[in-house]
């Protein structure tokens, strides 16, 4: 994986604050919040330094949306994201 976010985002992050569910392929669920969010992916950031998967499923809590997911980096608590 990449350290650092991209420079080439197809659309526009906003800033938000979402409570998030990263739903790994094994069942296990990891809370997080959604800090920026596009119609392409988002930025999570995470209570604790986690190791993630490069293709895990993201459930918004508040829509109760869940989408599949991959990772494009991941630097301390941040991660960010594309939606497949």
């Amino acid at each position: 994986m990449t350290t650092g976010p991209s420079d080439s985002r197809k659309s526009a992050r906003r800033r938000t604050l979402k409570a998030g569910k990263v739903i790994l392929p094994n069942g296990a669920v990891i809370d997080c919040s959604i800090r920026d969010i596009s119609e392409t992916g988002a930025r999570l950031e995470f209570a604790a330094v986690i190791v993630l998967p490069s293709e895990f499923d993201l459930l918004i809590v508040s829509s109760q949306t869940r989408t599949a997911a991959e990772l494009l980096w991941h630097r301390g608590l941040n991660a960010g994201i594309r939606f497949r």
